[in-house]
């Protein structure tokens, strides 16, 4: 077996990959948002199109970001129901380490480590806002809440925020990629060509109207 056959052949590279492909849709879903919503223009245009239907169209990808965040930053679950997430790498990175290198745990893994729990530190406060979030408002209503009282306020979270976390991820998992087999993140260059093609299009619609 060749080394990319038993890369690929490899358990935790699997899950590696799969977690890439739960990244890159929250990327996608990230890029067309602000292509819509976060361009300088953007509130002419959605007004002069209908900016009712953006409105409700901008409701629904935040929470589906939300959503897709909370996904990735989760629990790591039980072994009777395990997540994909971060919190499950990082458990199983050490011990991957230690398994391929067996007593020759070398220092750079030791180093590695160390910039890869900052990265996910940098993070939890973050990851933290975005679950109350969904769990009161998203994934759940909170009766309360729903009922209009204002005595436990959801705490504040920012586009840039949320930005600032999905810019993480991508590091986080760059950074697993590239330490253990030096292979980079995927990159879906298509995602913002379609998005600008679409806000064109929206120009071209408002401009003819």
């Amino acid at each position: 077996m060749d080394p990319i056959q038993r890369r690929n052949a490899d358990p935790f590279y699997q899950e590696i990959q799969a977690f890439e492909d739960q990244f890159i849709r929250l990327r996608r879903t990230w890029v067309v948002f602000q292509t819509l919503f976060m361009a300088s223009n953007h509130a002419k245009l959605t007004n002069q199109v209908d900016s009712q239907t953006f409105h409700e169209i901008g409701v629904s990808m935040v929470e589906h970001l939300v959503l897709q965040l909370c996904r990735l930053t989760d629990q790591p679950g039980k072994e009777h129901q395990k997540h994909l997430c971060i919190r499950r790498i990082k458990c199983q990175l050490t011990a991957y380490l230690k398994e391929q290198d067996g007593e020759s745990y070398r220092e750079i893994h030791r180093v590695f480590l160390k910039e890869f729990n900052g990265l996910c530190d940098e993070g939890k406060v973050i990851a933290e806002k975005l679950r109350f979030h969904r769990n009161e408002s998203v994934a759940h209503l909170d009766w309360n809440r729903a009922l209009g009282a204002r005595d436990k306020p959801l705490p504040s979270l920012t586009f840039c925020e949320i930005g600032k976390l999905i810019k993480l991820i991508g590091e986080i998992i760059h950074s697993v990629t590239n330490h253990l087999w030096e292979t980079g993140l995927q990159h879906d260059w298509d995602t913002y060509d379609q998005a600008a093609n679409l806000f064109k299009a929206l120009e071209a619609y408002a401009n003819d109207s």
